[in-house]
């Protein structure tokens, strides 16, 4: 099993690649100027992304939402949030605003330079010798999109991500394994 940040995205490189890709992702759905993104959204999810953490720590994991819920939920407020902070409208319903927040981490997983050096051929050297499959906190569509830029999707199995197993990551993901 395989995980994203820290295993093949570099989170060293990969947060401020976000923010420098930010504008390119947000600005054509949802106007304002490029720059202002930058610093409106990543503010917005260090705030937002703490609050729901602790919360989600707080509280037992039985209680826990639906990581799918979850996901959709925070992506919501993210983006009502960073909209806020930009000083332009947020899109009308939280599937709109999700919908938003899903096509710019695509355009960021599209877009990414900000993998470890050499973890596509490690990636292919471990598929010769094991069946990988993917169990991060990430959602698998984000799991599966970084896959395909490192053109190894074929590689590995199952991108088992929280939404597909219903558990947050901190949460067992034994029963789907």
């Amino acid at each position: 099993l395989l995980d994203v940040d820290g295993a093949i995205l570099d989170r060293d490189r990969s947060d401020p690649e976000w923010e420098r890709l930010a504008g390119q992702a947000f600005s054509p759905h949802l106007r304002g100027p490029a720059d202002a993104w930058h610093a409106a959204q990543s503010d917005a999810w260090s705030r937002l992304s703490a609050r729901e953490y602790r919360e989600l720590n707080e509280m037992s994991e039985s209680n826990w939402p639906h990581a799918s819920d979850w996901w959709d939920r925070v992506n919501a407020e993210w983006i009502e949030e960073a909209c806020k902070l930009v000083g332009v409208a947020a899109p009308g319903t939280p599937r709109a605003r999700t919908d938003v927040a899903e096509q710019a981490l695509d355009f960021f997983c599209r877009n990414t330079e900000s993998f470890f050096p050499g973890i596509a051929d490690a990636i292919t050297q471990l598929a010769q010798r094991f069946e990988l499959h993917m169990a991060p906190g990430n959602p698998a569509w984000i799991v599966k999109a970084l896959l395909r830029r490192l053109d190894v999707r074929d590689l590995v199995g199952r991108p088992f991500g929280s939404d597909l197993a219903g558990a947050h990551k901190g949460a067992p993901y034994e029963q789907f394994y």
